[in-house]
């Protein structure tokens, strides 16, 4: 038997600083979405003056899809810090353009938390997860490109070269070469 979590008042979560961080049409949203029961459409239409609901509802992937409403979300629903966290790094593990800062930063919320990755479950919930390698074997069995190791494509002793969005693009060898790499996306 699953139990209903209680979920904040309106007036409760208009105190949170995720709230009050928001912009005004993000709140307008927030608040349009909780009172007509979840309408993710009407929200966007109400606060964006979307001229169409079909305008609205592509509207909505996108504006749903923004962090800080996503946080603002999970504060409202009393969501579990880890769950909403497992929820981030699945979205991450899927994106083309994951950077390093990206994976360090998650990486840091991660160990800020007391989180370690041999007591998280799998994607599926069963079991735990695999106990972290160590960067040298995590190069040496994988020379293949992932979005988790963005590092898997520089060789051991080499100086990863990143963009300003932190996207390895290419490295510096020991020996002082320069080694551009071919783009990911492309491949």
């Amino acid at each position: 038997m699953s139990s209903i979590k209680e979920r904040l008042s309106f007036e409760q979560l208009k105190q949170e600083p995720c709230f009050t961080n928001l912009t005004p049409k993000q709140r307008l949203m927030i608040e349009t979405f909780i009172a007509s029961n979840g309408d993710r459409v009407l929200a966007v239409k109400t606060a964006y003056n979307a001229k169409t609901l079909d305008i609205a509802r592509v509207m909505a992937y996108e504006l749903f899809e923004n962090p800080k409403i996503i946080a603002c979300l999970a504060i409202y629903f009393q969501d579990d810090p880890l769950d909403v966290f497992k929820r981030d790094v699945q979205r991450a593990w899927r994106n083309k353009r994951l950077s390093i800062a990206q994976v360090q930063a998650m990486k840091l919320y991660c160990d800020v938390n007391g989180w370690g990755s041999g007591s998280l479950p799998n994607l599926h919930g069963r079991g735990s997860a695999e106990p972290a390698r160590s960067a040298k074997q995590s190069r040496a069995k994988n020379s293949k490109v992932t979005p988790a190791d963005p590092l898997a494509r520089v060789p051991e002793g080499a100086t990863p070269l990143a963009d300003k969005n932190g996207i390895v693009r290419g490295y510096k060898t020991a020996d002082g070469n320069f080694v551009q790499l071919a783009n990911a996306e492309a491949l």
